[in-house]
């Protein structure tokens, strides 16, 4: 039997990730994906549960606005705030260009409002899935990474 080198979780023979934590079993093939919470391409992709339980308060305030320096600042290790982070900080860069936008009289006042409308629903549904504890991108704007 074989035990996972990240958190000793014992492991089923032929297993190409953790069942625990996914991390990749050593010698298994790294484009195999046994666990399906698990996605390497984006989209749904899983942190380690204590990673989420202890930063689940700094990924929530990386969405509203400015507060998004706070889990930049505050968990600069945690997986599960630095992505909740970049998704708070692109979301941020879009309200602020929508803003911007609001100068421009008539148009620029619709665009303004429509993409403030867009931002609001795109911040609740970060927002929730902090929460639940998911790393799901963001519709449209998720796939821009900011934060490294």
């Amino acid at each position: 039997m074989a035990f996972c080198s990240n958190c000793g979780a014992q492991l089923e023979d032929g297993a190409n990730v953790c069942p625990n934590c996914g991390t990749p079993v050593a010698g298994a093939n790294p484009n195999a994906n046994a666990n399906p919470d698990v996605n390497p391409v984006g989209g749904n992709t899983s942190a380690d549960a204590n990673d989420v339980n202890t930063n689940k308060i700094y990924a929530v305030l990386a969405y509203f606005g400015f507060l998004v320096l706070i889990p930049i600042l505050a968990a600069p290790k945690s997986e599960f705030a630095k992505y909740h982070s970049n998704q708070g900080l692109v979301l941020f860069i879009f309200e602020i260009i929508c803003m911007a936008l609001g100068i421009v009289p008539i148009l620029g006042w619709l665009v303004s409002f429509a993409g403030g409308i867009f931002a609001l629903v795109l911040a609740i549904l970060g927002i929730v899935n902090a929460v639940n504890g998911e790393m799901k991108e963001l519709p449209v704007i998720g796939s821009i990474k900011i934060l490294k």
